[in-house]
């Protein structure tokens, strides 16, 4: 994301800007009522045909530059469209990863919730009670001796 100042933002962005900006109470969220091409994070294109996340600009134009590129917007509140500049602060990618671990909104998927997940809840189950080999059990299952020794001695699929 390009790196930009309070000197990129004219007057009139400023106005363009705050007008896609539903300014409710101040300690409320603020929605970004424009586009939100992003998983709901809102952008905005400056003077120099530059876009931006507008969550930035919300900072930038509280007078709180941008520390480095390696920083980004991130929500106290968690909620991505807001830009009330009050829930919003400049942190690293592994600020907000820690962030949202502490929030518990890091839940790793388990078993057929896992997009790469070959075996169904049914396929382990059998797999358990199998006297096949593995490699016997990975072939009727279409995965490898490794996997299928993994199921049978619990250490994946674990909850099951």
């Amino acid at each position: 994301m390009a790196m930009f100042t309070i000197d990129d933002i004219s007057d009139n962005t400023k106005e363009r800007f705050w007008a896609k900006v539903d300014q409710r109470g101040p300690d409320e969220c603020w929605p970004w009522t424009g586009s939100k091409p992003v998983r709901g994070y809102g952008m905005f294109v400056l003077r120099t045909k530059v876009n931006v996340k507008a969550t930035q600009v919300s900072l930038v134009l509280d007078d709180r530059p941008r520390p480095s590129e390696k920083h980004g917007a991130l929500h106290t509140c968690d909620n991505p469209p807001c830009c009330n500049p009050k829930h919003l602060f400049w942190g690293t990618q592994v600020q907000n990863m820690s962030d949202a671990n502490a929030k518990g909104r890091m839940r790793q998927p388990k078993g057929t919730d896992c997009v790469r997940s070959k075996l169904s809840e049914a396929d382990v189950i059998a797999i358990r009670a199998s006297t096949l080999g593995c490699a016997e059990l990975g072939r009727q299952f279409g995965i490898s001796p490794a996997h299928a020794s993994s199921v049978q001695h619990r250490r994946i699929w674990k909850h099951i």
